[in-house]
């Protein structure tokens, strides 16, 4: 009873206090009168407007930067409120070892701290207590130590933590809410351990790029509950998320991508040492050492998504639920944007159990689950294809390129021009491709002539790809015997008519006088893929002009569909081989 006589006093203590509390300005145009209450009479440094607070008072400070020259003590529940990050700068100095220290209910807001020779830009001091006892929100803080917590439950919200050794360092406490920041190269952007703490990560973004950045989250000795949820993590020297705790740990809708730079670690993607820990709808790719490192008795490690990454997985556990693994290209927007594509394998892939916030099967990745985001699926282009390079002997010049990894992905085209930096357009077709296959012969072609090629990729809806980086041969170089050496003009080889044809087409070609022997010939159709599909000549023959008709079909006598076809004529004893481009149409 008395002690519920007690809670009462309190609570009407707080009630009358916040319902005649001060605001107490701070200001670099102020007067500076005491107890500062306007702008007008504004204190000039903010422990003056500090030590005239009252609980439930709140320390505005103007726009300005302000070079404190003592510790800022704060005091229980009063909020220090800035103009905005952008607008009001609190500068440390190698004197002053902690710039701001926390109190009871203290509330930060609207401000870039920067360390500035300081050891640590927020400090917290206050008594143990489980509840919610400081809001930190809406600050840039940057450089020595950000944030050093512990003894308190803590709500560190939509802040930008830049260049700091530890972001946030955690100790001890009740309760950790650290939501929507961004956190960009730091050593270490979270780092917690001992501690008996419920931790709850989510929604962060975590660039750990930066040449000493180590770990993004370093997750060690906690006797409590961890959660990990839809954050991105990219870079990261050794691992991207490393939990040692002592309790089973969530790991859920991460995305997990790139590594760091440094030659003295291999980068891996989650480390996890936790009995009875669940990883689940997580994406962890271009790792180059092993996506997930699992130690526990049990694990749940279901729904995930490791692509290209060194190891995928490496388990020692007595007993793991690993249904719904996949190992496909996940299909972000881009680089640097996560969001899943329309066709995207990963897009409903999730655990069956959890759902999106339309309601739909979670998604893989940082914007799946529950907690995850509601956002339109673009229906987005394939990638350009790369690394495009060409060989060439007396037959064909071979084009060959690397595959598109994309799910969605339907066919190559590839381009030809005689005109350097050339518009593709579809007069300058030469090849249609399948997504399986990533080369293409080039038949029609003359010695000594000099070519441009570009490759595109279509999808299945039709999006086509940006073009290749242009592609420059000369046939120069071809192995012909030069035994004989006859002008290869003397060799024509003319159009087929009609062009494109159905059912059947002519063509003509004149071979010249090389002596006594007569030349060998051999005159061949090839499919768009490079395919011999049908000999039409192969004999020795003497000089003079001769047609030829093909008739559609291949060689075991089968029609064939519509399409591309090339047709070549080589001709022994003369370095020349020339092909050319008909069009067959059912």
């Amino acid at each position: 009873m008395k002690k519920l006589l007690f809670l009462i006093c309190l609570f009407e203590l707080l009630i009358f206090n916040f319902a005649f509390s001060d605001i107490h300005y701070v200001s670099q145009t102020g007067t500076s009168e005491y107890p500062y209450i306007s702008w007008e009479t504004a204190a000039d440094s903010i422990m003056q407007a500090m030590r005239a607070a009252d609980p439930g008072d709140t320390v505005m400070v103007g726009a300005g930067d302000y070079y404190p020259d003592t510790t800022i003590v704060m005091k229980d529940s009063v909020s220090l409120i800035g103009a905005g990050m952008d607008s009001t700068k609190i500068y440390g100095s190698p004197n002053i070892l902690n710039l701001i220290i926390l109190a009871n209910w203290s509330v930060i807001k609207g401000f870039h701290i920067l360390a500035n020779g300081s050891d640590l830009c927020i400090w917290e001091n206050v008594a143990h207590t489980p509840e919610p006892v400081e809001v930190i929100e809406n600050n840039r803080i940057t450089g020595g130590d950000g944030l050093y917590l512990g003894d308190a439950s803590t709500i560190i919200r939509n802040n930008i933590i830049t260049d700091a050794n530890r972001g946030i360092s955690l100790s001890f406490g009740y309760d950790y809410k650290i939501s929507n920041n961004t956190f960009l190269q730091n050593r270490y952007a979270i780092y917690f351990g001992p501690t008996e703490a419920r931790v709850e990560i989510t929604n962060n973004v975590v660039d750990g790029t930066h040449k000493y950045s180590f770990t993004p989250l370093y997750l060690v000795a906690n006797w409590d509950s961890t959660l990990v949820v839809n954050n991105i993590i990219y870079g990261g020297e050794t691992w991207g998320i490393y939990c040692y705790c002592y309790a089973p740990v969530v790991i859920r809708n991460n995305t997990v991508t790139y590594s760091g730079s440094s030659p003295l670690y291999i980068s891996g993607g989650i480390f996890v040492r936790a009995d009875q820990s669940v990883l689940i709808n997580n994406i962890v790719t271009y790792r180059e050492g092993k996506a997930f490192d699992v130690d526990a008795g049990s694990v749940k490690l279901a729904y995930n998504n490791c692509w290209m990454n060194g190891e995928d997985y490496f388990i020692q556990s007595d007993s793991v639920d690993s249904i719904g693994n996949i190992s496909v290209d996940p299909m972000f927007v881009d680089s640097l944007d996560f969001h899943l594509q329309k066709y995207s394998p990963c897009v409903d892939a999730g655990d069956p159990d959890l759902k999106d916030p339309d309601s739909t099967r979670s998604d893989i990745g940082a914007y799946g689950g529950s907690m995850g985001q509601s956002y339109a699926y673009l229906d987005l282009p394939p990638k350009p294809p790369d690394s495009l390079e060409a060989s060439f002997d007396s037959v064909a010049i071979t084009l060959s390129w690397r595959g598109n990894t994309e799910a969605d992905l339907s066919h190559y085209v590839v381009y030809k021009d005689t005109l350097f930096n050339f518009e593709p357009d579809t007069f300058k077709i030469i090849g249609i491709v399948s997504k399986d296959t990533t080369f293409f012969k080039d038949f029609d072609w003359e010695l000594g002539r000099t070519y441009y090629y570009k490759v595109s990729a279509y999808d299945l809806t039709g999006n086509e790809s940006s073009f290749s980086e242009e592609l420059e041969i000369t046939a120069t170089d071809v192995p012909f015997t030069d035994e004989i050496k006859i002008d290869i003009k003397k060799v024509k080889l003319a159009q087929n008519y009609p062009n494109p044809f159905n059912p059947t087409t002519v063509i003509y070609y004149y071979l010249p006088d090389i002596g006594y022997q007569p030349a060998e010939v051999e005159l061949t159709i090839y499919n768009i893929l490079g395919s011999k599909v049908r000999t039409l000549v192969k004999e020795r023959q003497h000089s003079g002009e001769y047609r030829v008709t093909w008739d559609g079909k291949d060689d075991e006598g089968k029609d064939l569909s519509s399409g591309v076809y090339f047709y070549r004529l080589r001709v022994s004893g003369i370095p020349f081989v020339e092909g050319k481009k008909m069009v067959l149409i059912r």
